[in-house]
C-alpha cells in the first residue's frame, strides 16, 4: 500500500513566512502611522531676527507707559491673545521688533500668571478656558457658558449689561467661535454655532464684530446663503428690526455712527487677504462708539490668529498676528491713559504649540521648535494697566476663574451668580 504524499516542508515555511510578513506589515503600518501622526505634530523653523537700530535699547520701545492717578474704575478693556503663551510672545518680539524691544503690553506695570486647566483635564480647550474667564467657574472641555453638568452660568458681560454698562465684543475669528460665544451664549457643545448665533442676536450687546455671518442668515434663496441656517430665519433682519445697525464689511463698520451695531462678516477677519478689518481697527471703532454712549463699558477684543498660527507652526505669521494684537493694545492703553478710569487687561486663554526657542538660535537667526500641534497646559501671562488700585489686583499667580471675580470686585459689582437652567447632557 502506497503512503499518502507528505506536504513539502518548503511550502509550509513559505506560507508561514508570508503570514509573518503580512502581520508585520500591518503592525508596522499602524506603528508607522502613529509615528507619522506624532511627528506631524512637531516642527522646526529657522527665521531671521529683526535687527534693531542703534538707539533701540534706550528708546520708548522699552519704557513704561505713563502712570495713571488712582480713581474709581469705570471701564474695562479685556484683550485676549488666543494661544498666546510666554514663548509665543518672546519669539514674536524677537522676530518683529528685535530682542531688546518690547511689545506695548510687556511694558505694563502689573504682570501676573494664570492657570488654565479645565474642570476634568489638565489641558484646556478655548471653550472651557473662555467660560472660566467669562463666568468665574470651571467647566469641562466643549461647554460654552455652561458648567460640567449642563447648567447655564451667568457671564460678567451679562451682569454688567443688566447693571447699565455698555458692552462690546470683537474678534478676528467668527463671532460664534469659542471665546466670544462663551461670554454671550450658553450651549452644551461648541459646534452649535447656529444656536450660538441665535442667542447672540438676542443678547442686547451694544457692539458686535466678527466673522460667521452665515450663521445669522437663512439657507434659502434669495436672501440666504448656501451654508446658512436650516430654520429659515434671517437673524440680521430680526436684529435690524430691533434697531441694531447691521453691517457686512469693514467699510460699513468704519462708517457706523451709533450703537447698537453688529458687524457680521462673511469671511473671518483673520482669513481675509489683506486682513480686514484688523483687530486694532475693530478695537478703535468699539472704543469710539462705546465711549460716546455716556455709560461705563466693558469691551472684549480677541486676536484669534495667534492660536491659528501656532497650531500650524508658522512663526512668521505668529509674529505678524501678535504685532496686530499689540496695535490694538496700544489703542486701548492710549484710551486708558487719557480716560484715567479704564483698566486694560491683556491675557491668553491658553498656550498653543509647545513652542521653545532653541539654543541653536543666534543674534541673526531664531531657531524655533514646536512640540505639539495642540494646546498646552502651562500657565499663561497677564498684563494690566490702569488705575493703580485696580491693576494691583492682578499681580501674582491666579486661576482663570479668579479673573472675572477680580474684575467685578474692581468695578464694585456683585458677581458671579449661581448656575441656572439644568439642561440635558449630550
Amino acid at each position: 500500500m502506497t503512503a499518502p504524499p507528505r506536504p513539502r516542508r518548503s511550502a509550509i515555511v513559505i506560507a508561514f513566512a508570508v503570514v509573518v510578513i503580512l502581520a508585520a506589515s500591518a503592525v508596522g503600518g499602524v506603528i508607522g502611522y502613529e509615528l507619522a501622526a506624532e511627528s506631524s505634530e512637531k516642527g522646526h523653523e529657522s527665521l531671521p531676527v529683526r535687527q534693531p537700530g542703534p538707539s533701540a535699547a534706550d528708546s520708548s520701545a522699552t519704557s513704561r507707559p505713563a502712570a495713571i492717578a488712582d480713581k474709581p474704575l469705570r471701564n474695562v478693556i479685556l484683550l485676549v491673545g488666543d494661544g498666546m503663551g510666554l514663548s509665543q510672545i518672546a519669539a514674536s518680539r524677537i522676530l518683529a521688533l528685535g530682542p531688546d524691544a518690547r511689545f506695548t503690553f510687556e511694558r505694563f506695570p502689573t504682570i501676573g500668571l494664570v492657570a488654565t486647566h479645565p474642570a476634568d483635564e489638565l489641558v484646556t480647550k478655548s471653550d472651557a478656558a473662555a467660560t472660566a474667564l467669562a463666568t468665574g467657574f470651571k467647566t469641562r472641555n466643549g461647554r460654552i457658558g455652561m458648567d460640567s453638568s449642563g447648567r447655564s452660568l451667568p457671564t460678567l458681560i451679562e451682569a454688567l449689561r443688566d447693571g447699565g454698562w455698555a458692552t462690546g465684543v470683537a474678534t478676528t475669528s467668527r463671532i460664534t467661535d469659542a471665546t466670544p460665544a462663551s461670554f454671550l451664549a450658553h450651549v452644551l457643545s461648541r459646534p452649535e454655532e447656529n444656536e450660538i448665533a441665535l442667542q447672540e442676536s438676542a443678547a442686547r450687546i451694544d457692539f458686535l464684530a466678527g466673522g460667521g455671518r452665515n450663521f445669522f442668515l437663512p439657507r434659502r434663496s434669495p436672501a440666504g446663503v448656501a451654508d446658512g441656517r436650516a430654520d429659515g430665519r434671517d437673524l440680521t433682519a430680526e436684529m435690524a428690526a430691533r434697531g441694531v445697525d447691521v453691517v457686512a464689511d469693514a467699510g460699513g463698520l468704519a462708517a457706523a455712527q451709533r450703537l447698537p451695531v453688529a458687524a457680521l462678516f462673511s469671511i473671518e477677519p483673520q482669513k481675509a487677504k489683506p486682513r480686514s478689518p484688523t483687530v486694532d481697527a475693530m478695537a478703535g471703532k468699539a472704543l469710539e462708539l462705546l465711549s460716546r454712549s455716556g455709560k461705563p463699558f466693558f469691551l472684549l477684543v480677541e486676536e484669534e490668529e495667534i492660536d491659528t498660527s501656532a497650531h500650524a507652526h508658522e512663526g512668521a505669521k505668529l509674529a505678524a498676528a501678535l504685532q496686530r494684537f499689540d496695535a490694538a493694545v496700544s489703542i486701548a492703553a492710549e484710551f486708558a491713559r487719557r480716560d484715567g478710569a479704564t483698566l486694560v487687561l491683556v491675557l491668553a486663554d491658553h498656550a498653543t504649540g509647545g513652542l521653545t526657542i532653541d539654543s541653536a538660535s543666534t543674534a541673526r537667526e531664531l531657531d524655533l521648535s514646536w512640540a505639539s500641534a495642540k494646546h498646552t497646559g502651562e500657565p499663561v501671562p497677564l498684563f494690566a494697566y490702569g488705575p493703580p488700585s485696580a491693576m494691583a489686583r492682578f499681580g501674582g499667580m491666579h486661576d482663570n476663574t479668579e479673573i472675572p471675580r477680580l474684575l467685578a470686585a474692581a468695578l464694585g459689582v456683585s458677581f458671579p451668580a449661581a448656575a441656572t437652567e439644568e439642561r440635558e447632557r449630550p
